[in-house]
This record gives structure tokens, sequence and C-alpha cells, in this order.
């Protein structure tokens, strides 16, 4: 047997399906010559699509759907085990049928295997359930992955300021955590005074964020964010340094409108208000700045399973 298995990383290897098919059928018909072609992608609704071509390769591919990758792979392994069982079958009878033929008794009549009309050796579709629950787009077993993102943000600094992530996440089924850290490069805050002096702040932050798939592809987010804040003198007399804490929690929502190869594009849209903030405050000048007390976030990054 040739199998040609094309399949996303996060599915069962081909080795896999080999393994399964010769555990079925058995290594005697496993090793027929039969070459299969099986190839499985995402589909639009995060689920799974295997085209399957066993033997004739002209024909139009058979094609599974389903919302689980191993459950396809399953469903080839079987189909594939019992073809195999067959023509060992058929093999068995020839051979049966030539030796009564050279011992001069009559061979008996041969099976004819009715062949279904032109119209319905066109490809069907076969939806291959997952579990006895009815998943809406999600995944029916415990994932995870890693990913980064670049996010703009409105309020949190002196001005608009951007900063850059990396980010992991758990989940199963509709629900997922998610452990990021970003940095947010220093952001002047000019202070009122002739000289044009002022402070650098730099911020940086871990937050843990919890999400439910609401919508096939859209997520309900809650987020928990801490940080430190570091701020730098510029432009005075006596420049110094200052340390403080930010806190904030955030609501919001992420899409992700695509799936290439395992990476999966996503863009994320928070309102953000300020727990605990540091003013920015220079000796002899006053507060130079002070968090907006509803700040806006839009980020976009990209994601990948690790299994």
């Amino acid at each position: 047997m040739l199998l040609e298995w094309v399949a996303p990383p996060e599915c069962p290897s081909e080795r896999d399906v080999v393994t399964h098919v010769t555990a079925i059928a058995g290594e005697l018909a496993a090793s027929q010559p039969l070459h299969v072609v099986a190839s499985v992608s995402r589909t639009r609704g995060l689920g799974w699509r295997l085209e399957l071509r066993v033997g004739n390769q002209v024909d139009a591919p058979r094609v599974f759907e389903s919302d689980d990758c191993k459950k396809l792979a399953d469903t080839t392994a079987l189909i594939v085990a019992l073809d195999l069982q067959s023509r060992a079958s058929e093999r068995s009878e020839t051979k049966e049928r030539n030796e009564e033929t050279q011992a001069g008794r009559p061979p008996p009549p041969a099976r004819e295997v009715p062949k279904p009309p032109p119209e319905e050796r066109e490809a069907r579709v076969y939806v291959v359930p997952a579990s006895g629950h009815s998943s809406r787009a999600v995944r029916e077993r415990l994932h995870a992955g890693i990913g980064a993102d670049v996010a703009v943000d409105a309020g949190t600094l002196p001005s608009l300021a951007w900063g850059v992530g990396a980010f992991g996440f758990l989940g199963y089924r509709a629900l997922h955590a998610e452990l990021s850290a970003t940095l947010w490069p220093h952001v002047a805050a000019s202070a009122d005074i002739p000289m044009g002096g002022g402070a650098n702040v730099v911020l940086r932050t871990v937050a843990l964020r919890g999400c439910w798939t609401a919508l096939p592809r859209l997520d309900a987010c809650a987020r928990l964010e801490a940080g430190r804040v570091h701020t730098t003198g510029f432009g005075i007399r006596k420049p110094a340094t200052g340390e403080g804490w930010w806190l904030a929690p955030l609501l919001g929502i992420t899409l992700r409108p695509v799936d290439w190869s395992g990476l999966r594009p996503r863009v994320t849209a928070e309102l953000g208000v300020p727990a605990l903030t540091t003013d920015v405050v220079i000796e002899g000048v006053g507060r130079v700045y002070t968090p907006w007390p509803v700040f806006v976030r839009l980020s976009l990054g990209v994601e990948t399973s690790l299994f």
C-alpha cells in the first residue's frame, strides 16, 4: 500500500494512519499494491475536510467533513482497510477459480458488482461526527498554542503608543485562557515649562485573559493586566527616575478571519479602565500626565496550535 497523507501538523501523522490500517486489515492485506491519496484541510468554519482517493486516481474523490481531524484519520484507515480486505478476498477467489480450472472442474460464476450510474460517481460529502455533542466550530479536545501581536493604545500612556508582546494559550471546547507579556517602549510626557522638559514613560505588563467562543471565529474576552511603569526625566535641572505600578481590567473581542496552514491571524479590540495608576509628576512643575479614565487598545497578531 502506498499512502500519500497530506495534513496539517495538528492532525495524526501518515505513520499513525498506516499503523491503524495494518491493525485493521492485517500485515498481509496491507502489503498489497494500492495507491491511496488523502488530503486534509481546514474549512471556513474551523472544521476539517478530507478528500480521499483509493486506487483509481481519475474519479472524483470521496469527501468527508468533521470538526475533529483524528476522526477523519480513523475514517481513512477504516475505508482503506476494508478496500484492502476486499481485494485480498477477490485475489483468493481468483486463485481458487484458476486451480479448479486447471483441475478440470468448471469455475463458479464470477460475482458481478453493480456499478453506480455516472451521475452517482461524482464526489459526495459525508459529515463525520466528532463526538456526541454538536460542535459549533470549536475544538472538542484540550489544545494549546503560542503567538505574538503588535498593539496600539490610546489613553494608557502620554500619547498614542505601540507595544509588542508574546502569549501562550490553553483551551478546551469554547473556553481558553491566555497568558501574555507586552513591552511598551518609551513615550514622552511633556511638561508646560519654557525649556520643554518632561519625562519618558516605559510600561511593561503581564496579563491573564479568559475567552469564550461566542460565534465561529469570534471570541468574547476579559483580561486583567498588571505592570510596572518606569519614568525618566529630561530637559530639567535635576532629571530623576521613578517607578510605579499599573493595574487595569479590560473587556474586548477577538476575530480570527482565516486559517492559513495552521497559522491564524487575529484582530483584537478592547476597552480598559485603570484600577491602579502612576501619575507622572516632576518636582517643582507638578503633574504632567495622568492616564485616561477609559483607554482603548487595538492589536493585530498571529497564533498557532502546538497540540
